[in-house]
């Protein structure tokens, strides 16, 4: 039958109910019909009498073409006949599952945009016809070259207006319960992936712990910890198998407590209590069980995992052959060549299970690789549940009960090996503990996954490949949700990001996409703009509102069958986030952006770290802009999204601009202003419009705008603030030299790509597969038989802190020339106060690129990684206040400081130069 008539009745229009019901009554009437139709023309067809023409007919097969031709004209007949919303004339969206709805005004935006560009095009013909400094070549090439850094400048700013052009947001009208109720489905598997590389332990637990606890259906659920650590033999990664340890247990501990507890909360109906005034009390009382129950799950974890062997027992009698079994299987996991690249058989976990104390010790003293398993051994066997039962009698424990231990049960399965079958090239042997439950309680599957780095290991894009291909296949989950290891997800996250998948566009959506945030950053102190609101707020939603929006790298949900039709992630890139999402846009996919925080993660305080991450984005984006073939880009996703595209990949070669710009006030106070001003109320009217007056008005409509927001929300979800946008100006100019230092990076990225897979014609990236990756036929290098750990960026520790440490030495000197630039300008009017222009435009430009570098000096200074050197505008106020007393007090001193005139003074200098006697009492 057809799906239309089980969509659902809901509508926004009232007066259709009773249709619907009448609806409902036909289509019930319909489907008992269909079915006597259909057991009255089976029971014909078996004798042979075809009940219609009032012939026998021998051939089967055409009697059952013939009914099934009708069965299926019936349906298009019913279709016509029950289809209301044709017969209104109103589209009624039934199937609707978020609704795009603009924020503000676009024609305002629109207009205003256009109008600054088109100025700003007056302004540059304005200044190349009338503003050059010819007084010789050198000033007419240094005036040039100012009039192009000004209109590179310009071009990146309408690029940038791209991504305001149509923004708008996406508001959820169904929940996903009601969706998949519509749709008569299941919830679909899920499998939350975080990527590890070095993060501490409690970072990494606390992900683990919010990903498990997510309102989802637990079987459908499963949390892998994807740990990319250096070696394998490093404690960190034992300790990251006891966190999924840890953090599934206490789901299934609390799921089977749950289940068992017999005790009430205490509630009351409307009648007994009409004002609400014990409402309070209640919803204490049961938060409060809920912290008893909790505290006691924490407790009993934390003594299992320390004092297990305290109340450990013996395992029932056991045969000769059991304890053979045991003795041979310690012998061989404690032999000296040690392989954590092992699949254990069920057989080994059942031996395991029945090993005597003894043996269990062996194993847990041997290696702490092991101890998930002797855990497991000993929770289940009696010792364990007497022991809980005698805390039950003298009410040291109330919840957790022997009954609860009981029905909590589990399994460990060790599923390593060395030899990867579909995608050998991004792992040479893989560790892989699951933690699966087995009893009537269910909790979310916990995964960890470890690989063996090959020569090559590519990153985080090979890390979560080897996931996706070499450990996980097409039925263990339908999405994929990819976090980073200090992004902790919202209980709502599947439920709120999920609906995108089932509504229209559905089928050609690849992912969904969520902000980042920060819970240690704040809008006014936060000096290196890790809050990127502005990217986050309307240049994603803009991007979105043509299924155009950026991945960037974590807190976005993937549809796992379109990810594996293009390759998985991308290689060749240390962006592959980026890379990826140009990978599948060319592909004919969407990507949505659902701008609510989702989830929340921890902002790097340490400067170098910071300037290494940014390094790293501008040598993607150098990368990817030398690799792409920009014109068959714009064939195959559309010149708009191709500019969203270039918007991302043309700032480090932008870059550059900002260094010129810091340099031109010292320049301008030893030499020449490279502009001529004969009318300064025209080239104020004419410059200062464009420049400064239309871009803060079209910065206000973002700042102000008001967003629209579901129904029972106050405010909107996330949103930019004024601190927001003058810091994306400062981080311009701070990062400079980080992203002209990403150029030299890029370049040899792209030549060792190509000289290593001998790249030549077309070297599109949607023309690369994986066949493209592995080696080339007939390579006489055979692959040794133990490949040795592997670890990417090994040299972290001492060489990346010399390179950063350079890095910021560019802004220093920077911030050191602007405020000798400023003290030359005042010496400069100091001498000849008829160069009042020359004055204003040294010192604004000096102060405007020291305050966009002030909030960077402090940090480069101190390198306080325990807390934020926290530098506000407050500092350049000081700055600016002190500046203007100095000033006039120097103003009112009878000293003249002419730099110039002592210059010209000097032998062969100025051979033209006459002294001009001074008009002050004061020394010259």
């Amino acid at each position: 039958m057809s799906d239309k008539p089980e969509l659902s009745k809901k509508s926004s229009v009232s007066n259709m109910k009773a249709s619907s019901g009448v609806r409902d009554e036909k289509q019930k009437g319909r489907l008992t019909a269909s079915k006597g139709l259909s057991s009255s023309r089976t029971l014909g067809n078996s004798l042979g009498f075809d009940q219609k023409n009032k012939n026998f007919d021998d051939d089967e097969e055409q009697k059952k073409v013939r009914f099934e031709q009708k069965v299926a004209a019936q349906e298009e007949a019913y279709k016509e006949e029950i289809d209301v919303d044709k017969m209104m004339g109103t589209e009624l969206k039934k199937d609707l599952v978020f609704e795009v709805k603009p924020y503000f005004s676009h024609s305002i935006l629109q207009m205003t945009m256009a109008l600054h560009i088109l100025w700003t095009i007056g302004y540059m013909v304005f200044r190349i016809g009338f503003t050059i400094n010819k007084q010789n070549y050198a000033t007419w090439i240094y005036s040039c070259m100012f009039i192009l850094v000004e209109i590179l400048s310009f071009f990146g700013t309408a690029l940038h207006y791209n991504n305001y052009t149509n923004p708008q947001t996406n508001i959820l009208v169904q929940k996903l319960p009601d969706i998949l109720a519509r749709l008569k489905k299941d919830y679909p598997p899920v499998a939350a992936l975080i990527c590890c590389y070095k993060e501490p332990q409690h970072i990494v637990s606390r992900t683990i712990r919010t990903a498990m606890s997510m309102k989802y259906p637990p079987e459908k659920l499963l949390v892998g910890l994807l740990d990319d650590s250096s070696n394998f033999r490093e404690s960190r990664g034992w300790v990251h198998v006891q966190s999924i340890e840890k953090n599934f247990l206490e789901q299934l501990l609390k799921a089977a407590v749950s289940r068992t507890y017999t005790g009430t909360i205490p509630t009351l109906s409307e009648d007994e209590d009409p004002r609400g005034v014990m409402a309070p009390a209640l919803d204490k009382i049961a938060s409060s069980v809920t912290e008893a129950i909790d505290a006691e799950v924490q407790w009993f974890l934390e003594y299992l995992l320390l004092n297990v062997w305290t109340q450990a027992s013996e395992a029932p009698d056991r045969s000769e052959s059991e304890i053979e079994a045991e003795r041979e299987l310690i012998a061989d996991l404690r032999n000296e060549e040690f392989n954590p690249y092992r699949t254990f058989t069920e057989e080994d976990l059942e031996n395991i299970s029945k090993f005597s104390v003894e043996g269990l010790q062996l194993m847990w003293h041997g290696s702490a690789f092991f101890r998930p398993l002797v855990r497991n051994a000993i929770i289940q066997r009696a010792g364990m549940k007497n022991w809980i039962k005698k805390l039950n009698d003298t009410n040291e424990l109330r919840f957790l009960t022997p009954q609860a231990l009981a029905i909590a049960r589990y399994r460990v399965l060790y599923l390593g090996r060395e030899e990867m079958d579909v995608l050998p090239e991004v792992s040479a042997g893989n560790v892989r503990v699951d933690f699966e439950a087995t009893g009537s309680v269910l909790c979310p599957r916990g995964v960890y996954i470890r690989r063996r780095k090959p020569q090559n290991p590519h990153n985080k894009a090979g890390n979560i490949n080897n996931a996706l291909f070499n450990e996980f296949t097409e039925t263990d989950f339908e999405y994929q949700l990819m976090l980073d290891a200090d992004q902790q997800p919202h209980p709502d996250f599947l439920q709120r990001v999920i609906p995108y998948f089932f509504s229209a566009e559905g089928p050609m959506i690849a992912w969904v996409q969520t902000p980042q945030f920060f819970s240690n950053i704040f809008p006014a102190d936060d000096p290196l703009g890790h809050r990127n609101m502005e990217f986050y707020g309307p240049v994603a939603e803009g991007r979105g509102a043509h299924g155009a929006t950026p991945f960037v790298g974590t807190n976005a949900i993937f549809s796992r069958s379109h990810l594996c039709e293009v390759g998985g992630v991308m290689y060749n890139s240390v962006t592959e986030d980026m890379y990826t999402g140009m990978k599948l846009h060319s592909a004919g996919y969407k990507s949505m952006y659902h701008n609510e925080v989702l989830a929340i993660g921890s902002a790097p305080v340490d400067l170098k770290e910071t300037l290494e991450q940014r390094k790293r984005w501008a040598q993607g984006a150098v990368e990817i802009f030398s690799l792409t073939p920009w014109g068959l880009l714009i064939k195959k996703i559309g010149w708009r999204k191709t500019l969203f595209y270039l918007d991302s990949c043309i700032y480090p070669f932008t870059s550059w601009t900002a260094f010129f710009f810091g340099i031109s006030p010292f320049v301008m106070a030893i030499w020449q202003v490279p502009i001529v001003v004969d009318n300064p109320a025209l080239f104020v009217l004419v410059g200062f419009v464009p420049t400064m007056i239309l871009p803060r008005m079209i910065n206000y409509m973002l700042l102000r705008a008001v967003r629209p927001h579901e129904e029972g929300r106050s405010a909107p979800a996330l949103w930019i603030e004024a601190t927001d946008l003058w810091r994306a100006e400062q981080t311009f100019f701070s990062f400079a030299g980080t992203y002209m230092s990403a150029w030299h990076a890029g370049r040899n990225g792209i030549k060792t790509l190509i000289l290593k897979y001998n790249i030549k014609g077309d070297i599109a990236m949607w023309n690369w597969n994986r066949d493209f990756l592995k080696p080339k036929p007939g390579d006489s290098k055979k692959p040794k038989s133990k490949i040795p750990e592997q670890s990417f960026r090994t040299s972290i520790k001492e060489s990346d802190q010399v390179k950063n440490t350079r890095l910021f030495v560019a802004n220093i000197i920077l911030f050191t020339i602007n405020i000798l630039a400023i003290l030359l300008g005042c010496f400069r009017f100091n001498c000849d106060t008829s160069q009042i222009w020359i004055f204003v435009v040294i010192v604004g430009f000096g102060f405007s690129n020291c305050w966009h570098l002030w909030s960077f000096i402090p940090m480069a200074l101190r390198q306080n990684e325990d807390q934020w050197p926290y530098a506000s505008s407050y500092h350049a106020h000081n700055i600016f206040i002190a500046f203007i007393l100095g000033f006039l007090v120097f103003l009112f001193l009878k000293v003249k400081i002419c730099i110039y005139q002592l210059i010209d003074k000097l032998p062969g200098a100025n051979p033209n130069y006459q002294p001009v006697a001074s008009q002050d009492t004061g020394t010259q």
